[in-house]
């Protein structure tokens, strides 16, 4: 029994050595591709609400665009959170080896540079699904400040875009009265105001105690130890789970990953 206990475990172990051997020879690749996603970011990337984001993600559409190209449309100077809360639409999720694949929520100035108007964009890293095309990965939600402050609650105008996409986004599924369907978003946030026909909704914050492992955020609860998004991005490297059994989604959260990191810092 020792024996054939010892004999699977090596087994194991060589299979997982040679998976990351492999992994190692083709990473300069992977990076490389992504990088040269990134050089080619739009002009007009400095996205500051809804729409010039959405109008940032119709000049880069091609038939080849993914959720990781999005991330060139990401403004700068934004402050980051990292949570591996499962409680939105847009969840975080830990793999069967360990692999953490957490929810990425960006705080950005919003209109003409304003510091208390934010433009709220957030990515998923988790690749579970019934398949490839509806992973949670391809779930980017967006909200924008509006002003409107019910409650001593500032709210957001919400909505969802799902990549990649063969038409050309208009309002990234802006929720609209209480019975639009493109959007799940009061199944979370409550509604507390309509106007011009645009759902309001009251903020969520993400909570220390919901699984948050980085932030640089004034208005989030950071960990003591923080765990940056870098970090995350070497256990995704490293997951030959993910490399093994689903290998169009290793790369497509690798390179997400790897893009959405430099906006992190």
């Amino acid at each position: 029994m020792f024996q054939q206990t010892l004999h699977t475990f090596c087994v194991k172990q060589l299979m997982r050595a040679a998976a990351h051997l492999f992994l190692s020879s083709i990473t300069p690749l992977i990076v490389f591709a992504v990088f040269g996603v990134i050089s080619a970011a739009p002009a007009h990337a400095q996205s500051q609400d809804i729409d010039s984001f959405v109008g940032c993600l119709n000049s880069i559409a091609t038939p080849n665009a993914t959720v990781a190209d999005a991330a060139a449309c990401l403004p700068s100077s934004c402050y980051t959170t990292v949570t591996l809360s499962q409680e939105s639409a847009q969840p975080a999720c830990t793999l069967v080896d360990g692999t953490r694949l957490p929810r990425v929520i960006f705080s950005c100035q919003g209109p003409g540079g304003s510091q208390t108007l934010r433009f709220r964009p957030s990515f998923s890293l988790c690749t579970l699904g019934a398949s490839p095309s509806s992973s949670v990965i391809n779930h980017i939600e967006v909200g924008e400040d509006s002003g409107v402050v019910v409650d001593s609650q500032k709210l957001q105008k919400m909505g969802d875009i799902t990549l990649p996409t063969l038409v050309s986004l208009t309002n990234a599924g802006v929720q609209t009265n209480n019975a639009d369907p493109q959007t799940g978003c009061a199944n979370c946030h409550d509604v507390l105001a309509t106007v011009g026909g645009i759902n309001l909704f009251a903020p969520i914050r993400p909570a220390l105690s919901e699984g948050t492992i980085y932030s640089n955020d004034p208005s989030v609860r950071a960990p003591a130890v923080q765990t940056p998004l870098s970090a995350i991005c070497t256990g995704i490297q490293n997951s030959t789970y993910l490399f093994v059994k689903h290998l169009d989604r290793y790369n497509l959260a690798l390179r997400l990953c790897n893009a959405l990191e430099p906006k992190t810092h």
